[in-house]
């Protein structure tokens, strides 16, 4: 059991309180986000990251990291991608302790502007029985090195970050696709992995039970184990759920994720793409084809100009149909950001072409407004596409098609 060596109550009462919070979100970036801060905080680590590996489990793809200032991070440039000392949990699929990683023999050393780190905790994430990624912790606060305990309560940390990954890959999937041959799967899918990681979840919390004295602790356990039947009982409604098919002249998720895809063989990535709300039912077909036409353009004007290694592409339907798309890159030229007034733009030729007045033309015309803009801090670039949202059976403006 992973819990075999958490002795203190105290402690023992923070990783359930972690467990809860990581599993309160199904959004996978905000799941990994909680998971380094609550490894941090277990193991008073000062600096902590998540390294995702690629399809290969050999290579570290994406780096994301706590306890360091936007600064720090810009300065030490290029993230790790699975060498030296951080490769060992990769390739042992166990965790490793070390005093001091400088003194180890796969040390590699340090680029410059790095922080100075010791005392090191890596610990591997596993999804579905393959690894995930590898937890780094560093420089442990108040002692020379991590205990035989930071390394048991951190496993069981990531054993239940595997299980929040693996939820938050699902339900993703599940508002990604509408053919109902991918939705029988990801509901059998649901119910053979995630419910019954869930189930196993809550029993193994329960052999522990029997050794707990503290009264306070107890009841903290028992809570977590009502949760924990509580989202069994939430997925498979949900599973119950995926037998309502949107219908197939209003499956607008799939024209989005058909854009993204075509983007992608550009882009040399994948986007991530993010739904809210009734996008299929929610949005009138008028209204798609301008949101469609925007988001195409957008992606277009990244592979052309951002130079990008990332980009988010979100639509929310609420009282308003909200498209953004977000990249990494060098920014809008200078001169091209826009106030979404339909003006023509001076400044950089780049922007001088007819794509983005024909997006905020489309937008005005449903009487909203697109804005191109910094993404904020020192790169990329940000446009929102916003127009109410109409009844669906409403008939299309006058002169539209």
């Amino acid at each position: 059991m992973p819990y075999r060596r958490v002795h203190d109550p105290v402690r023992l009462g923070a990783l359930l309180d972690a467990v809860l919070l990581i599993e309160s979100d199904l959004d996978l970036p905000v799941v990994i986000h909680r998971f380094i801060e609550a490894g941090r905080k277990l193991s008073s680590a000062r600096y902590g990251a998540v390294g995702i590996l690629d399809a290969s489990g050999s290579r570290i793809t994406d780096f994301i990291s706590a306890g360091l200032t936007k600064g720090e991070v810009e300065a030490i440039g290029n993230p790790p991608v699975g060498k030296g000392v951080n490769a060992i949990p990769i390739t042992t699929a166990k965790p490793i302790r070390l005093r001091d990683l400088r003194e180890h023999a796969e040390s590699s050393g340090f680029p410059d502007h790095h922080p100075v780190m010791r005392s090191f905790l890596g610990v591997p994430i596993f999804v579905g029985g393959a690894m995930f990624g590898i937890l780094y912790l560093t420089e442990k606060i108040g002692a020379d090195e991590f205990s035989d305990e930071d390394e048991d309560i951190v496993a069981s940390l990531a054993l239940a970050a595997g299980i929040a990954v693996e939820n938050a890959r699902l339900r993703a999937q599940i508002t990604d696709l509408t053919l109902t041959e991918d939705r029988g799967r990801i509901a059998r899918d649901l119910h053979d992995t995630v419910v019954q990681r869930l189930f196993a979840l809550g029993m193994a919390l329960q052999t522990i039970i029997g050794v707990i004295r503290n009264p306070a602790v107890l009841e903290q356990v028992d809570r977590t184990i009502d949760e924990i039947d509580d989202i069994i009982r939430q997925v498979r409604t949900t599973i119950f759920a995926l037998g309502e098919h949107p219908r197939s002249d209003q499956s607008i998720r799939s024209e989005v994720l058909s854009i993204t895809q075509d983007a992608a063989r550009s882009l040399g990535f994948e986007p991530h793409l993010r739904f809210s709300g009734p996008v299929d039912t929610g949005i009138a077909r008028y209204v798609a084809d301008h949101m469609t036409y925007a988001l195409r353009e957008a992606l277009s004007n990244v592979v052309r100009h951002a130079h990008a290694t990332s980009v988010d592409v979100s639509i929310e339907v609420e009282s308003h149909v909200v498209l953004t798309v977000t990249d990494n890159g060098c920014g809008p030229p200078a001169g091209g950001e826009d106030r979404g007034d339909g003006r023509p733009y001076e400044g950089s030729p780049e922007l001088r072409g007819r794509g983005i007045p024909n997006m905020i033309e489309r937008a005005r015309i449903l009487g909203g407004t697109c804005t191109v803009s910094p993404a904020g801090g020192s790169c990329g670039t940000k446009m929102v596409w916003r127009v109410p949202r109409p009844e669906v059976r409403a008939m299309s403006p006058e002169g539209q098609k």
